[in-house]
């Protein structure tokens, strides 16, 4: 799992690490190619359009929402020569497409708008460029990083650029408007380096997918602070921060998402919600961000969805991308990138259909689900979790559990639940009991399950505490069946006393004993 990540991660370092090369390779700006497109598919809450022909040949990776109409993306494709394009796509008047920027030998990793001064920034190989819409004119070289392998961007309120570099283990500052920068490296070497976001606070925070850890950088006195989780967090890769402050991060390593409350120092995580398929159980979540009203939005890279969580009221909610008529059955979305933009659309892109597309979330979802917040249940046994689904109209739904991947022993999950494959739900609420089951080497502590419902468009899931705690009976019954065992050694070993029973002997058969005289021997001499 790690390795697939770090390929992904360093694709640019990999393959085409010189800058030379980029220039050598890298075509100018065109003049735009444009496409007008029609919507591949449409759900009630969900639009998607086929950006390129051939998915898999070139096709969306990430993307950056400018403003509730524009979107940019970078469109990859496989080599040699290894291709990538930078997309301009609008929604208005008609939903277009202009390619504006062919590169060979480059695979951006990210792209970022800055729309004070207007300029599409993305890394190429060892160097940051960007296009200006208006003039049309690249800069392929804004920043040079030797060796430096920049992957993802973040802006400042003062206009700055901050960049990962992966390949240095070092956090870049580019100042735009004085052309000034600064390199500073991480105290953990190799840490692999990837997300990056600016907190409310100016501070600086950053993903090590290497280190398993959360980086914090003080860009005022260049003091770096690295957090290590309590819990297992196998590769973080991308984060975002909130304005309370709190950071949200995504683990590529498995299925979960989670929180660190600086203020507090108290990690989460959870998995993402249940679906069929084993691709779900590895989940790969990656792109992570936080709206304005405080929701998370993450893509899920396997499970092909757009999920929201609500860190008030506890529900996830993921938006299922539909597959285009005709996609196989086979194949799969690949959701890699998801960001919240103007005009309540939140952007994805679907590299396996070759498409991007947005969820509307002002549309109300129209499914719901609830249930018993904690329980404790011991190990190798299980307990009744109460759930209630709620729906405006009637539908069928499947109902599952899911648990951490590493809740698992190989395919086999040590936290499993009750599977509901067809029930009608609504309208109005629906009452399930649900089985969660507790299996033989979970560890021992607190684990979260997600209790799913969906429909195949929206899956609404609601996280479940478990604490697993001993399970004593084995010993109980260990203890019962030695005292029995020893019971029954004390009865058999114990000594035997052997009731004889003694015979009288007849009163005529009775020898009279020395030195005493019988009556009648008396009466005989006392006669004579």
């Amino acid at each position: 799992m790690l390795i697939l990540l770090l390929v992904l991660a360093t694709v640019n370092s990999l393959f085409y690490p010189s800058v030379s090369r980029f220039q050598r390779a890298a075509t100018g700006a065109l003049a735009p190619i444009t496409v007008h497109l029609q919507p591949t598919s449409t759900t009630p809450y969900m639009a998607t359009f086929r950006i390129t022909k051939n998915p898999g040949t070139l096709s969306p990776w990430v993307l950056y929402p400018q403003n509730d109409k524009t979107v940019w993306v970078v469109a990859l494709g496989g080599g040699p020569p290894f291709v990538s394009q930078i997309i301009n796509f609008t929604l208005s008047p008609q939903p277009q497409e202009e390619i504006v920027l062919n590169l060979t030998n480059a695979l951006p990793s990210s792209i970022l708008v800055d729309n004070r001064s207007e300029r599409v920034w993305f890394p190429v190989n060892d160097t940051i460029a960007y296009y200006d819409p208006t003039t049309r004119i690249v800069n392929r070289t804004a920043v040079v990083y030797r060796g430096g392998a920049p992957q993802f961007l973040a802006l400042d309120k003062l206009g700055r650029l901050w960049v990962t570099l992966d390949g240095s283990n070092q956090i870049a500052m580019f100042d735009p408007s004085t052309q000034l920068g600064r390199n500073f490296t991480v105290p953990t070497p190799r840490a692999v380096i990837q997300g990056i976001a600016v907190a409310p606070d100016s501070t600086i925070w950053f993903t090590e997918a290497q280190a398993g850890k959360l980086g914090r950088l003080d860009p005022n006195t260049g003091n770096f602070t690295e957090y290590s989780p309590p819990i297992k967090v196998v590769a973080p890769i991308q984060l975002a921060v909130g304005l309370d402050g709190v950071v949200w991060f995504t683990d590529h390593g498995s299925n979960e998402f989670g929180s660190f409350n600086p203020k507090t120092g108290e990690w989460n995580k959870f998995p993402i919600g249940y679906c069929q398929g084993t691709y779900c159980s590895i989940g790969l979540p990656n792109a992570i961000n936080v709206d304005s009203t405080g929701e998370v939005w993450f893509s899920e890279h396997l499970p092909g969805r757009v999920a929201r969580y609500d860190p008030r009221s506890r529900a996830l909610t993921e938006y299922i991308i539909p597959a285009p008529p005709e996609a196989s059955s086979l194949g799969l979305p690949y959701t890699w990138w998801a960001s919240p933009g103007p005009g309540n659309l939140v952007w994805f892109t679907s590299y396996g259909f070759g498409e991007v597309g947005y969820v509307n979330a002002s549309v109300p979802v129209s499914l719901s689900i609830s249930a018993t917040q904690e329980l404790a249940i011991p190990e190798g046994s299980s307990r009744n979790v109460q759930t209630v689904l709620a729906s405006t109209g009637q539908r069928t739904v499947t109902v599952g559990v899911s648990s951490s991947r590493l809740d698992y022993a190989g395919d086999i999950p040590l936290l499993s639940g009750s599977l509901f494959s067809s029930t009608l739900a609504g309208p109005g609420t629906t009452r399930l009991g649900i089985t969660i089951a507790a299996g033989w080497g979970v560890a021992k502590g607190a684990h979260y399950v997600m209790v799913t419902a969906l429909d195949g468009q929206i899956a609404v899931s609601v996280p479940v505490r478990v604490n697993v705690t001993e399970n004593l009976l084995p010993y109980w019954t260990l203890a019962l069946d030695l005292s029995v065992f020893g019971a029954a050694i004390i009865v058999y070993a114990r000594p035997r006393h052997r009731n004889i029973p003694e015979l009288a002997p007849k009163t005529s058969d009775r020898a009279p004993e020395e030195g005493r005289v019988s009556s009648a021997d008396l009466r005989g001499k006392l006669r004579g």
